[in-house]
């Protein structure tokens, strides 16, 4: 039994490319207009701001 898998290694990050860059002080719409264009965002300093973001991205794809 082989199943053929196609596996998606995303590209790295290069350190001279402008990164979107979030704490707990940046906009939250500004972010996730970033992410929404495409662009990567480093998440800066702590987890918990990961989980901010993530919450308040979750909040705004449910509402589309």
């Amino acid at each position: 039994m082989s199943a053929n898998f196609e596996v998606n290694k995303p590209l790295p990050i290069i350190s001279g490319d402008q990164l979107a860059l979030f704490d707990r002080n940046a906009d939250i719409s500004l972010t996730i207009q970033a992410l929404e264009a495409g662009s990567p965002v480093l998440i800066n300093e702590f987890y918990g701001n990961g989980l901010v973001l993530l919450k308040e991205l979750t909040l705004h794809l449910n509402k589309k």
